[in-house]
């Protein structure tokens, strides 16, 4: 039995892997479902951040007929909010349906991964490829949000693979499609363009040919050319969707750093914790990779190697200097799967007696991150608690209820302090100042407001206007004060809980 690898065919003497080829088709649809089932299991409840929070008012506005509150950065990102409008408008504004689609494309991109590995040295690889990123910790985050990382992911996956498919076919619709999908990814987040060398070296590298290049960044060009002429339209902005996100995402003081921050900038990656270990294993799997002679891996390392830098080093602006972006796992997601490709392609290489440790090795990884994932499952699943929440805060909402809201400090669990303490990161603090609180407050208020409240036409300064602080770590939200709220939420940093209290 023979598989095709880039106008090469590799002799198949391994049974298992013999068995991914005669199954493949229920391979990957079984591992579309398990990565269903895992971001089921893991989901985290909805966070309470602007890029769930204002989307899903601003999704739930324009199906109400109304506009966008404002042309901003979550608004701009078109390649996330047509398909988000579109799974709303079928399946109506339930809070549930929220995780559709993250879920939903998470579990594409886990095909995708195994489609990439398999292209890139087989079946096998391409399994424990798509695994390995199905059960990566952050993915439980990640996969449940909708963040731009997970669109991101599916995207500039789909890109690479349609690129390795232009390589083994030579057909210019999957090159156009491969410009099609890293537009998609560049509509989903700008930091998409730090995929942008590996992506045109994977295209230039295995036959050093410019015609092909010029093809990929003619049809990127051209869409983008597209878009900057509807958002100059629309927004009055000359520089389209650049310029208002350079206006409206540009006043993040954490953003600003001094020289010799950014010099220092490498050790935030420290905030990876147990997934820091990964990352170092990774990077040196890329020398492992370069050694070898398959150019199209060669140019995944450096797709890895250049995200990996750009996500520390890419500044925003000179005066007053600043950084594109924070670290940490939210955005270095996007990038891990590759990373985990080259070490497992580094892992291939120790046969003979070695291939015992080559076992233990992966056997040590598949179980960190099994443990790490799951040990995330809350105690009441997300989707059915937002469903216990829904009957509770949908009627207090629509019948202008006072609301009871606690917040509860997060304190990381046994193995996290360990963790955290390990490579020397504190974590966030447990006494918060009461301005902190107030922040939170605030924030999930706006989260209630858009998930649960029955008409979004209603401004939230009508349906909640008060926030009235009984201690630091109690407020009750009112449109009145004629009555003693009956019912409360409990809130932290990745909890909450709506609940009737007693009268």
């Amino acid at each position: 039995m023979e598989n095709r690898v880039y106008g090469k065919t590799m002799e198949l003497n391994d049974i298992f892997e013999a068995r991914f080829v005669r199954n493949r088709s229920r391979l990957l649809f079984g591992l579309f479902c398990l990565s269903v089932l895992v971001r089921f299991l893991t989901a985290e409840y909805v966070e309470y951040g602007g890029d769930c929070v204002h989307l899903w008012i601003n999704i739930r506005r324009v199906l109400d007929g109304l506009s966008f509150n404002a042309w901003n950065h979550h608004t701009m990102r078109w390649a996330i909010n047509l398909p988000l409008l579109g799974v709303v408008k079928l399946f109506g504004p339930h809070p549930q349906v929220y995780y559709i689609l993250p879920t939903l494309y998470a579990s594409v991109a886990a095909v995708l991964f195994y489609l990439i590995g398999e292209r890139l040295h087989g079946p096998r690889l391409g399994f424990w490829t798509s695994l390995l990123s199905i059960l990566y910790p952050q993915m439980t985050q990640t996969g449940s949000q909708i963040w731009p990382g997970v669109f991101e992911l599916t995207y500039i996956a789909a890109c690479v693979w349609l690129l390795l498919v232009w390589l083994d076919e030579n057909r210019l619709k999957w090159l156009v499609l491969a410009g099609v999908a890293f537009v998609l990814a560049w509509a989903s987040r700008v930091t998409a363009v730090y995929f942008l060398p590996g992506l045109v070296l994977l295209i230039w590298l295995p036959e050093r040919r410019f015609k092909p290049v010029l093809v990929f960044g003619a049809v990127i060009a051209s869409l983008c050319f597209v878009e900057l002429l509807y958002f100059w339209a629309d927004t009055g902005n000359i520089l389209g969707r650049v310029g208002v996100i350079k206006s409206t995402h540009g006043s993040q003081t954490e953003l600003l750093v001094t020289p010799a921050k950014y010099l220092l900038r490498a050790k935030g990656f420290l905030k990876l914790r147990g997934l820091f270990g990964v990352l170092v294993a990774s990077i040196g799997a890329c020398w492992f990779a370069w050694k070898g002679g398959d150019r199209r891996v060669r140019a995944v390392a450096v797709l890895f190697l250049v995200h990996v830098f750009l996500e520390a080093y890419m500044i925003s602006g000179l005066n007053p200097f600043k950084v594109a972006q924070p670290l940490g796992t939210r955005y270095h997601t996007v990038a891990a799967p590759y990373g985990i490709l080259l070490l497992l392609l580094a892992l291939e290489r120790l046969d003979g007696r070695r291939r015992r440790v080559k076992t233990t090795l992966l056997g040590l990884l598949l179980a960190a991150f099994t443990f790490f994932s799951f040990q995330k499952i809350p105690a009441t699943l997300s989707v059915l608690q937002m469903t216990r929440d829904n009957r509770i805060l949908s009627q207090a909402l629509a019948g202008r209820s006072s609301i009871l809201v606690r917040y509860t400090p997060w304190e990381p669990n046994w193995i996290e302090a360990r963790v955290m303490r390990l490579f020397g990161y504190s974590g966030r603090r447990k006494n918060l100042g009461a301005d902190e609180v107030l922040r939170f407050m605030g924030k999930n208020r706006a989260r209630i407001y858009a998930l649960y409240a029955p008409d979004i036409r209603i401004p939230v300064q009508k349906v909640l206007p008060e926030m009235s602080k009984r201690s630091k770590y109690e407020y009750v939200l009112s449109a009145s004060e004629r009555e003693e709220p009956h019912v409360g939420v409990e809130f932290g940093r990745k909890a909450f809980k709506a609940f009737p209290l007693p009268q």
